[in-house]
């Protein structure tokens, strides 16, 4: 049977001595030595690095792609009235530049008015919400049914 040889934990050489305390290649301690005298950076963690380390603040994109969630950040608010409804004039114009796409890419037929009096009692009674089917935007109907 083969005698066993005692080795160095850190470096694997033989040991002449089972029972040295000192491995004679790499000079490692093999045997613990009692003490109770902390170790910076071993044993405890030295007040100045305790003092230095911040907390690592990552942009909001990483932390989103990585899925961080932070009890700090609030979702921003809306302005009030921003997403209200337009004002009819600016309703009155939308329909009024759809009319003059649906002429342009020929889906409307082009009637022209009799005066311009007319052209104005059209637009006035588009304005008051009266909209015929001809001034009524181009797409699919949107509501109940």
């Amino acid at each position: 049977m083969e005698e066993v040889v005692a080795r160095c934990p850190w470096c694997s050489s033989p040991l002449p001595d089972p029972a040295a305390t000192a491995c004679p290649t790499c000079a490692a301690t093999l045997v613990a030595v009692a003490t109770d005298a902390p170790i910076p950076g071993v044993t405890t963690i030295s007040p100045e690095a305790i003092v230095r380390s911040k907390p690592v603040r990552r942009s909001r994109l990483l932390a989103w792609i990585s899925g961080e969630v932070s009890d700090d950040v609030t979702a921003p608010r809306a302005p009030e009235g921003a997403l209200a409804p337009p004002p009819d004039s600016v309703r009155l114009e939308i329909l009024r530049l759809e009319r003059e796409a649906a002429l342009a890419r020929g889906e409307l037929p082009v009637v022209p008015a009799a005066s311009a009096a007319e052209a104005s009692a059209v637009e006035a009674s588009a304005a008051e919400g009266s909209v015929a089917d001809e001034s009524a935007p181009a797409g699919p109907a949107t509501g109940p049914g």
